[in-house]
This record gives C-alpha cells, structure tokens and sequence, in this order.
C-alpha cells in the first residue's frame, strides 16, 4: 500500500493534461471575447470600402458632366 501511495509516475501525464486544459480554456475566452472586436472591424472596413466607392463614383459623375 505504501508503495502505491508513493508512485508518482502518473502525476506528470495529469499534469500536462490539465495544463492543457487551462490552455484550452484561456484560448476559448480570448476569442470568445475578442469577436465582438473582431466583428465590427469588419464591419468598418466594409464601411469604409462603400464609403471609397460612392465617392469614386461621384467624382467620375462630375468629371462626365
């Protein structure tokens, strides 16, 4: 019994699987939390891109008037 007690071969293996789990976590929390971000750049870089249009396509109206 004493000898079992006493074996910690099997310590680093869990040791490694929860680390890995915490890794695990810490990634799903970051982009869980950065997609909003993520999101609305998006959106404003699709907004300015419009915006780049409707102006390039107004000053080719004046330029034919």
């Amino acid at each position: 019994m004493r000898k079992f007690l006493r074996d910690e071969s099997g310590l680093s293996t869990l040791e490694y699987i929860i680390g890995a789990g915490v890794m695990a976590a810490l990634a799903i929390g970051v982009f869980t939390g950065l997609q909003g971000q993520i999101t609305g750049a998006g959106d404003d870089v699709g907004g300015a891109i419009d915006e780049a249009g409707q102006q390039s396509s107004n000053a080719v109206d004046k330029v034919g008037n």
